[in-house]
């Protein structure tokens, strides 16, 4: 009942308002009705006393500053009792002509907190409405409450540029996709937050890297691509920062590419989101019988993983997946005798010619590795 009874009071409010100001809530109004608060004009930072006379009050807002605007509030002057777990009052802002609403609530315990903020479209705040109800169990008739508003506005923009790394961009974006381009110098460690990270023809790695997340890639041209799949401007925030990653790029991405390396000498490589490789191949050349074993460093993402491979390609040793940061490689074996699996850390190699196989297991698995083969 309660519910139904703030739905009928919201409809109260906007037929009030539609009533009183036919053309535009930022008109000089002819009638007077007590549910109906002074005009506030929220432009920047701004306080107002209003005095309630029911069981809610309508606040016409208006702006004197073109754009999009994103505007927070705060109630003050509620009173409250400490036994009421429940807010203290409901606060909506809504845009006459829509049936949507953005609801905002306050601690009961808390009346001087700030609410939350609501974005209004192109044209800002103009013809917007401040609704307050009271709840019964907190209505002090007659009593003055200050509103509150912070008001940040924004441009509109229809067409990326060329983003710099550690700024954060805030704008007004109209409805469709649009890319930001962004020059990567050298090979680098790129975090974004609020975009995704496209290659230099615009197309998504073979796993996204978007919303707050992070990928090594090469030197070269990117782009940021923001989407707004709603119907009207929504306000848009990004950033990105690059860091230069030291370790060379090894491009052994099969045996006919592939890298030579030495026992007891480290190996350094990176997976990088851009080229992005599947598994990178190292060739090891044995001279005589030996008994190996693989110690890694891993600053992946996600899982890795090694496997020897003989002359022909085919797998001997499959390690298991490894998920710590360091280590020595595992395999899991068949004790045939005792008819049971074991685990082992070397395996024994006859003189000849093989191939290490390092493979993220993850499509998102960017980052840093090494290893040695003792």
């Amino acid at each position: 009942m309660k519910r139904i009874g703030k739905i009928l009071s919201v409809i109260l409010c906007i037929a009030i308002v539609l009533s009183v100001f036919p053309v535009s809530i930022g008109n000089v109004y002819a009638e007077e009705d007590e549910s109906i608060g002074e005009e506030f004009d929220v432009t920047g930072s701004a306080n107002k006393d209003y005095v309630v006379k029911g069981d809610f009050l309508c606040i016409p807002l208006k702006t004197s500053k073109a754009g999009v605007a994103s505007i927070s509030f705060m109630i003050s002057g509620i009173q409250t009792a400490a036994h009421f777990s429940y807010h203290s009052c409901d606060i909506t802002a809504f845009k006459q002509g829509q049936g949507s609403a953005t609801a905002f609530r306050y601690g009961g315990n808390e009346p001087n907190t700030w609410g939350g903020s609501a974005d209004f479209g192109a044209e800002g705040p103009a013809n917007a409405v401040l609704f307050i109800s009271v709840k019964d169990s907190q209505k002090v008739e007659g009593a003055t409450i200050t509103v509150s508003v912070k008001s940040e506005f924004y441009d509109i923009v229809s067409e990326g540029g060329v983003a710099e790394a550690n700024r954060e961009y805030k704008y007004a974006q109209v409805p469709g996709t649009m890319y930001w381009q962004i020059n990567v110098p050298s090979l680098s460690r790129i975090n974004i937050e609020g975009v995704e990270l496209v290659d230099g023809d615009k197309k998504s790695f073979p796993s996204s890297v978007s919303g707050t997340d992070t990928a090594i890639i090469q030197k070269g041209t990117y782009y940021l691509k923001a989407i707004n799949d709603k119907t009207s401007v929504r306000l848009k925030t990004f950033k990105y920062s690059l860091t230069p990653v030291k370790t060379k790029v090894i491009k052994n991405y099969s045996k006919k590419k592939v890298a030579k390396i030495k026992l007891g000498k480290k190996v350094s490589n990176v997976v990088c989101a851009y080229p992005y490789a599947k598994a990178h191949y190292y060739k090891l050349v044995l001279n005589s019988d030996k008994n190996i074993s693989i110690k890694y460093n891993n600053e992946l993402k996600e899982m890795i993983s090694f496997e020897i491979l003989n002359e022909k390609g085919k797998s001997i040793a499959e390690g298991d997946d490894i998920t710590k940061k360091k280590g020595t490689v595992k395999y899991t074996d068949i004790d045939r005798k005792k008819f049971d699996l074991v685990t082992k850390s070397k395996v024994k190699l006859t003189k000849g010619t093989y191939y290490i196989k390092v493979m993220p297991l993850s499509g998102n698995s960017y980052g840093k590795y090494s290893f040695v083969v003792k």
